[in-house]
């Protein structure tokens, strides 16, 4: 460690320390008994200590786990409890299904760890991915000009057709919804433009960005980018999806991210200044209304970090469903036109439970383990989690040590997003869209592939 990252994280450590601190001493006097305090300032340390811990990239899946538990099951579930809040109807959970809940995130945190180690010591992704990479290179490096034309006029397309879908409305574009004229679809359909049609600009650049010779087609990015900052616009879509797609950008194509503990400085002013922002773009109407995009930290407290409570709920109502909705996540493909009883999302299913008046609710991770297998489903599903995140990190930390590019890289970058979207859940949903942005970059490989080879030997059999 060099003695810049020793003051560097001196001063990250202190920093949190004191917003910890701010955040018991704002809600002094306002409720939380001795162990619900203890157990909840033990997550917090938990997180910060993990921040630091093997640090030795900033952008990593471990430090998307820790940010994300110091947030949402640390320093948010404290002021919910010390000022009474609860969502959508709800009861409050009680004092003991929290301090419970505390447990089994601090158990979580040591399982997660153990994990990590484990899959960071294996080589397993190394050996899955580095022979194909080894002929995709081949094959793209063959006839580079092919494959990034093919790839943007695949993009093309897509801008086209999102075009098409908000009836070629300039101002629709920038807002996820509100008073405009979009096309009528399914929302099967619906789901398959959002998360496979939709994004394919933003893949065309990670693909382009393995390419050594980039820099010939500046002018093709810069248009690029335009595109997607026009036809995949941060706001209209939803905040944790806009960092699923843009986060990767950032990293492949600027060493912002090189800066030590940039990733997480910039993950914690997000959450405080431009999630609440971003909320603004969410509806729009003819009634402009620009106190909708000022600062208001009522944000915090209107149901966006839910997943805490929703962790509570599961457990005091002892929830297990000996991995029923499992199911629904390991078959989110199958219409329920075919599946009529295939489970709903796990948040949906908790409100039901509860009879709340909305359903739309995210589920943790560590609470989807328990809604399964109860304490076992929790250890299996953080085990899991862990190891693969582990796994990833190693594999990426080797490159950037070798200053190598992979096919799976842009995978990675994806995944750092994702991976937020699958801790605060539901895991249905999620899942659905890990698989579907992943098949999507696999697509633009595929095509750009299929079309090399068959100009390839299309010439050899005019030749």
């Amino acid at each position: 460690m060099t003695r810049f990252q020793v003051i560097s994280s001196t001063l990250f450590a202190s920093l949190a320390l004191f917003l910890v601190f701010f955040v018991y001493y704002s809600g002094a006097g306002k409720g939380g008994g001795y162990l619900f305090i203890v157990s909840n300032l033990a997550i917090c340390i938990l997180c910060i200590s993990g921040l630091l811990w093997k640090n030795v990239q900033t952008v990593s899946l471990k430090n998307t786990f820790f940010l994300f538990t110091f947030v949402f099951m640390g320093t948010t579930p404290f002021l919910e409890y010390a000022n009474d809040i609860s969502y959508w109807g709800r009861i409050k959970p009680s004092y003991d299904a929290m301090v419970y809940a505390n447990i089994i995130v601090i158990q979580s945190i040591l399982v997660f760890v153990g994990s990590y180690v484990i899959g960071y010591k294996g080589r397993i992704i190394a050996r899955v991915f580095d022979r194909s990479n080894r002929y995709l290179s081949r094959v793209v490096n063959s006839n580079p000009k092919l494959g990034i034309y093919t790839v943007f006029i695949l993009a093309i397309v897509s801008c086209y057709m999102t075009a098409d879908y908000n009836n070629f409305n300039l101002l629709s574009l920038f807002y996820r919804g509100g008073d405009f004229d979009r096309l009528e679809i399914s929302k099967s359909l619906f789901l398959i433009y959002i998360y496979v049609i939709k994004p394919i600009p933003v893949m065309a650049m990670l693909y382009i960005w393995l390419y050594k010779d980039k820099k010939n087609y500046k002018g093709l990015l810069y248009l690029l980018f335009f595109m997607c900052l026009i036809f995949v616009a941060p706001t209209s879509i939803a905040r944790f999806y806009a960092v699923t797609l843009y986060l990767p950008l950032v990293i492949c194509y600027t060493q912002f991210f090189d800066r030590y503990l940039s990733y997480q400085i910039s993950f914690v002013f997000g959450v405080l200044f431009i999630f609440p922002m971003l909320n603004g773009f969410r509806y729009y109407s003819d009634k402009f209304d620009i106190s909708k995009f000022s600062l208001s930290y009522d944000f915090f407290f209107s149901g966006h970090f839910d997943a805490y409570q929703n962790l509570a709920k599961v457990v005091e109502l002892e929830l297990i469903t000996l991995g029923h909705q499992l199911l629904g996540v390991i078959g989110f493909a199958v219409p329920r036109i075919f599946w009529s009883d295939k489970p709903i999302g796990s948040g949906a299913f908790l409100a039901k439970q509860e009879g709340l008046f909305f359903e739309t609710i995210s589920m943790p991770l560590i609470a989807e383990g328990y809604l399964n297998f109860g304490m076992l489903g929790v250890i299996m599903f953080v085990f899991i989690f862990g190891y693969f995140a582990g796994s990833l990190d190693s594999f990426y930390q080797n490159l950037r040590i070798k200053k190598e590019k992979h096919f799976i890289l842009p995978i990675y970058f994806i995944f750092i997003g994702l991976s937020l979207l699958v801790l605060r859940g539901d895991l249905l949903s999620s899942f659905a869209y890990t698989v579907s942005l992943t098949a999507t970059f696999i697509f633009i490989i595929l095509v750009s592939i299929i079309t090399i080879l068959t100009w390839k030997y299309t010439k050899k059999l005019i030749s």
